[in-house]
C-alpha cells in the first residue's frame, strides 16, 4: 500500500500535449500530498522530468497484458485522469474536435475521473454534461430513415457490427477508498494540513454537481487543487463519482446509440 493518501492513475499515449500536462501536474501532486501511476512508454527529451520525479510518479508495466494492465490500474489508483495541455498550443484543432478514447476506457473502469484542460476541451465539455445533439436528431429522424435505414441494417447485419451493448471486463469495485492502513480506513479521516484549509476547498456537494457524468472538470490550477484534495478527504464522493461514471459509459457511448447517431449524420449529408 502507498503512503500516499490519493493515488490518480494514467494510462496511454503521452502524445498531443497529454505528456506536457503530466509534467505540469508533478508540482500539484507534490503540493497536494498525492502521485500518479503511469501505464506509457517511458518518454525521453522533453518529458524527462516524468522519469526523474520518483517522489510522486511511479511506473507499471504499459499493456504487456492489457486486462492485467488495467485491473492493476483499477486496484490501485483511486482516481483517473485525463490532463490537456492548457494552454492548448498547436492542439487546440484536436481538442475541439475529437474523441479522448482515454475517457471511455476510464468510465469502463466504474472509477471517478478527473478532466483538466481549457475550457473548449471535448473532455472537458463532456464532463460538464454538455449533451451531444445528436441524440435528439437521432430521435428526430428515427422515422424518416425508412428505405434508407433499412440498406444500412443490412449493411451492418454483415459487418456485425453493434450487435450488442457494451459490457464491461470489469467489476465496479465495492469502494474506491482504497487507503493505508491507519489512514483513511475511516472515511471521517482529516490529515491535520486538510484540516487546516478544509473551509477554502469546493464543496462536495458542489464537486458532485459539477460531475453529472463522474467526471469533474478542472480549466485552472486552483479548480485542479481544490478538486484533489476535496477527493482526497472524501470517500463518499469518489464512491458517487464512480456509479456515475459506470451510468455515462453506458448512456453516452453504447454501440448501439453510436451507430444510430452515425446513420444519422448520413442521412445528413447523403440525402
Amino acid at each position: 500500500m502507498s503512503a500516499f493518501p490519493l493515488t490518480l492513475g494514467y494510462a496511454g499515449s503521452v502524445a498531443y500535449g497529454y505528456g506536457e500536462a503530466l509534467v505540469d501536474l508533478i508540482p500539484v501532486l507534490r503540493e497536494v500530498g498525492a502521485k500518479i501511476l503511469l501505464s506509457t512508454p517511458r518518454p525521453r527529451g522533453i518529458l524527462q522530468p516524468l522519469l526523474e520525479a520518483t517522489d510522486v510518479v511511479e511506473w507499471m508495466a504499459h499493456r504487456a497484458d492489457i486486462i492485467e494492465m488495467w485491473r492493476t490500474m483499477q486496484g490501485r489508483a483511486d482516481v483517473m485522469i485525463l490532463p490537456y495541455s492548457n494552454p492548448a498550443g498547436g492542439n487546440e484543432l484536436l481538442y475541439r474536435t475529437h474523441c479522448p478514447s482515454k475517457l471511455t476506457e476510464y468510465l469502463a473502469l466504474g472509477m471517478p475521473v478527473i478532466v483538466s484542460g481549457p475550457e473548449f476541451a471535448t473532455g472537458v465539455r463532456w464532463a460538464r454534461g454538455a449533451v451531444a445533439v445528436a441524440r435528439q436528431k437521432i430521435e428526430d429522424g428515427r422515422s424518416e430513415m425508412g428505405e434508407r435505414d433499412g440498406r444500412l441494417n443490412d449493411v451492418n447485419g454483415r459487418l456485425k457490427i453493434g450487435d450488442s451493448p457494451p459490457t464491461s471486463n470489469f467489476e465496479l469495485p465495492a469502494s474506491r477508498s482504497r487507503r493505508p492502513p491507519g489512514k483513511l480506513e475511516s472515511e471521517n479521516w482529516r490529515s491535520e494540513e486538510t484540516l487546516s484549509s478544509i473551509s477554502q476547498l469546493p464543496t462536495s456537494r458542489s464537486l458532485a454537481d459539477r460531475s453529472p457524468n463522474g467526471a469533474v472538470p478542472c480549466t485552472t490550477r486552483e479548480e485542479l487543487i481544490g478538486c484533489l484534495q476535496r477527493l482526497r478527504s472524501d470517500g463518499e464522493l469518489r464512491r458517487e463519482m464512480a456509479k456515475r461514471a459506470v451510468e455515462a459509459g453506458r448512456r453516452d457511448f453504447d454501440p448501439e446509440i453510436i451507430k444510430e447517431c452515425f446513420y444519422q449524420y448520413l442521412k445528413d449529408v447523403c440525402p
